[in-house]
């Protein structure tokens, strides 16, 4: 039996949506009134506006405004409240409540920025201890558990902060909402499949048999959490993607432009507004286009942000896709191992087999740098981890950290001797050489042929050089 959210479960999207319109409306109404009352910043251009509170044990202010209830279509209330969560972002915090039917709601709206790339978790479920796994779904986010055919498309539902048996639970309450709704019309015959595919998910819940649990989001802003972090946890896999144009749209985004540019960047660096990824404020980024001896062209994409003090660093190869991969083993075992320059791009795999770490290719840990400067990149990206840090963290998991870290520590000071290993298969990754190149012991360099897999996951497969009208008809 297949079961989907997209179907008679979706029968109320209408008025959700116009539920959902309100609130939107009245947070930019909210916005816009902060911006006035705090008056403008320099040049006459308007202040940039902190709308997110810290969590304390104070009153916070608390926005209150009526809306449509989707249960009895009467008016209810619906309290906002922006608040920044300790280590991780900033949401919006929404409850409903209808003093007519009752009806009830919450859910977690995202405040930050989309991210540049969409992401899906994949997480496989074989113990009990992986139902209290930390859980983050974006209101853009879909579900699918493959066992049990079942899918809840996007903006379908908002499952918000939870753990995977919260998640569960919320899938059973709603398929149990939606039973008792369709007793009064539907017979026991056609809703017995239904109460048959609840039991079925409530199994979940004590976890008879692996299964599998799916988190798509457009919007990159969903999670799970790693139990074995800072290392490479087995039973969980995440996969960033481009977004396609319909997805754009769904996110919110206009799509994407792809006109180009013919003027000469070579010689000059290029500013353009952005957005601030930690506090959303306005800010520029630089990009210029460099020349790595012995190596190719690279963009450098640099933003900091005057309101927080955020800054981030980019490279982005400007010379495509190579013909072959490569695989850059570095022993580092001295002082003039740490001073290499090395490009890692964003395609790039990393892996310290002594200190059992490896670093999953991602947009945002692409460098251009040298080897000492990468490994305390490594360190920053160790220690900043929010599900490591507080009151809740595991402490199992905090003394891993501190473990590595010290290990880290002890390479970065000449006392260790470890292997650096950097495998790109678009061929984009560099480690700088010795002047005598033949006699460069620690430095080994392997090209090697794509799988298809590995051409499927850089987009290769999917391109069309030749016979494009041809190609098209065939399309149509």
């Amino acid at each position: 039996m297949s079961i989907s959210f997209s179907g008679k479960l979706a029968t109320k999207t209408t008025k959700n949506s116009r539920h959902y319109t309100q609130i939107i409306e009245t947070s930019v109404k909210f916005s816009e009134n902060m911006a006035k009352s705090s008056g403008s910043g320099p040049e006459g251009q308007p202040a940039h506006v902190n709308l997110f509170q810290d969590i304390t044990g104070d009153d916070s202010e608390v926005t209150e405004i009526e809306s449509l209830c989707v249960s009895c279509e009467k008016n209810g209330t619906t309290r906002l409240l922006p608040v920044k969560i300790p280590f991780y972002k900033e949401v919006i915090v929404s409850s409903f409540s209808c003093p007519h039917c009752n009806y009830s709601d919450n859910s977690v709206m995202e405040g930050e920025v989309i991210q540049e790339q969409g992401i899906e978790f994949q997480l496989n479920v074989k113990e009990q201890r992986d139902l209290d796994r930390t859980v983050v779904m974006s209101e853009t986010a879909s579900l699918k558990i493959p066992e049990l055919d079942f899918e809840a498309p996007y903006r379908r539902q908002t499952f918000g902060i939870t753990t995977i048996e919260g998640v569960i639970v919320k899938v059973k309450e709603m398929l149990q909402k939606y039973l008792e709704a369709r007793k009064g019309t539907d017979s026991e015959e056609d809703l017995a499949p239904i109460a048959a595919f609840i039991g079925k998910v409530g199994k979940l819940l004590v976890v008879e048999s692996t299964f599998h649990l799916i988190i798509d989001d457009p919007s990159g802003n969903s999670f799970i959490q790693n139990l074995n972090a800072p290392n490479i946890d087995p039973e969980l896999t995440s996969t960033k993607y481009n977004r396609t144009p319909e997805l754009d749209v769904l996110c919110g985004l206009a799509p994407h432009d792809d006109s180009t540019n013919e003027d000469n960047v070579h010689d000059e660096v290029l500013v353009f507004p952005a957005t601030c990824y930690n506090c959303s404020a306005a800010c520029e980024t630089n990009m210029k286009n460099v020349q790595v001896p012995h190596f190719s062209e690279i963009l450098i994409m640099s933003t900091v942000c005057d309101t927080c003090g955020w800054r981030n660093n980019e490279v982005k190869p400007s010379g495509g896709i190579a013909t072959e991969g490569v695989r850059i083993t570095l022993t580092i075992s001295s002082p003039e191992d740490l001073s290499r320059d090395v490009v890692k791009s964003a395609t790039c795999a990393l892996e310290i087999p002594e200190l059992e770490f490896e670093l999953v290719p991602s947009e945002h840990s692409s460098r251009f740098t040298t080897i000492e400067g990468l490994l305390m990149n490594i360190k920053t990206l160790v220690n900043d981890n929010p599900f490591a840090r507080g009151d809740s963290a595991d402490p199992e998991v905090i003394q891993k950290i501190a473990r590595f870290v010290e290990k880290l520590d002890s390479v970065v000071a000449g006392k260790s001797e470890v292997h650096l290993v950097l495998d790109d298969p678009a061929g984009n990754a560099f480690v700088e050489a010795m002047p005598n190149f033949e006699q460069d012991q620690n430095l080994k360099i392997e090209r090697y042929k794509r799988t298809r897999a590995q051409d499927e996951e850089l987009g290769i497969t999917e391109m069309k050089t030749d016979n494009y009208e041809e190609h098209a008809k065939q399309h149509e």
